[in-house]
């Protein structure tokens, strides 16, 4: 035992040092403060997912509505593009600070406004569309896909390095806060179907007879969860409107001592040096830089395959995988999933 407990010592030692020396080197409000404006990059996507148990009913996409929400999230993903495109050709008007003001201005904006029309519908080739949700799905989707590459470079080039680890501590709430929320909400008692009158139209086969009868149809009973999809939307809103604010304060003059004293000119709005990114790095020695290249080509793939499977298929069936089984399961799949 007392073998045991000399070995647990020095790592204990170690862990209490390493924490005085990043205290030393971290003002906790400045922590706090990226903590706060890093949630705020795609929130408001993650927010639209875990509220779809009590939208996707509510909606004339229906079960459908998962897997129209993946592919316009990813036709969202050109602003990437885009901004890497117009980067380059005139990057004096596409600074780092600009952009992610404007991207965060333009989604707590848009995520107030989708509160009061989420159920906006228009009647569009042939068939009732959620264009309300929809147009400001592509919305967040295109300032989302640029917040991705311009937030690290942001925190890269004007704060300590120490900052990056509240920056991917934002990123972990910026899926796990709308879930919360959420679940908190609850989806209401799951009542099933009830047997309602109603008016069906007919024709008979080989006919251009149409009559009109009434039958007796189940109907999905309304669910009644403790708040509505409004306020659940304008709560999402209100993190929004924190992250904006956090940005704000960061380029204050409030935290204007936490900046690098000494920043590197060479970095444009897309790159980190190279000798902190061991990935840009690039070794002499030939058996090295074959290794080095082989082990980026078997990330990058694992990365490719991880978020193919994770983003690009997976949640467009989740409604067809666990709605069958009741929309208090397909409620606690998607939110639960994300504390794993």
């Amino acid at each position: 035992m007392d073998e045991q407990y000399d070995q647990k010592v020095p790592l204990r030692k170690q862990i209490v040092n390493d924490f005085k020396l990043y205290n030393s080197n971290v003002n906790w409000f400045v922590f706090v403060l990226v903590v706060v404006f890093s949630w705020g990059g795609w929130i408001e996507i993650f927010g639209i997912w875990a509220e779809l148990p009590l939208i996707v009913n509510s909606l004339p996409e229906g079960w459908r509505l998962p897997s129209i929400l993946t592919g316009f999230t990813q036709i969202g993903q050109l602003g990437s593009l885009i901004y890497l495109l117009l980067n380059q050709i005139t990057p004096k008007h596409f600074s780092l600070k600009r952009i992610i003001f404007l991207k965060l201005l333009t989604t707590t904006g848009a995520t107030f406004v989708l509160s009061f029309i989420w159920k906006k519908t228009f009647f569009i080739f042939g068939e009732d569309r959620s264009v309300g949700l929809l147009s400001l799905v592509l919305v967040f989707a295109l300032c989302d896909g640029i917040s991705t590459i311009s937030t690290i470079p942001f925190i890269s080039k004007f704060f300590k390095k120490e900052y990056i680890i509240p920056y991917y501590i934002g990123e972990a709430l910026f899926a796990l806060i709308p879930s919360v929320i959420a679940i908190i909400q609850g989806a209401g008692d799951d009542l099933g179907c009830e047997s309602v009158q109603a008016t069906v139209a007919k024709s008979e086969n080989f006919s251009n007879i149409v009559f009109v009868t009434n039958e007796t149809v189940l109907k999905p009973v309304a669910l009644n969860p403790i708040f509505s999809v409004q306020t659940y939307f304008l709560i999402i809103f209100g993190f929004l409107l924190m992250s904006l604010v956090a940005f704000a304060i960061l380029n204050s003059s409030l935290v204007k001592k936490e900046k690098n004293k000494e920043p590197n000119h060479k970095l444009d709005n897309l790159c980190i040096n190279e000798f902190e990114n061991p990935l840009l790095h690039k070794p002499k020695n030939t058996k090295l830089k074959t290794q080095h290249k082989n082990e980026k080509i078997f990330l990058l793939s694992l990365n490719f395959l991880i978020t193919f499977f994770f983003y690009g298929i997976l949640p467009g069936v989740q409604s067809y995988s666990t709605l069958p089984y009741g929309n208090n399961v397909f409620h606690l799949s998607i939110n639960l999933s994300k504390f794993i």
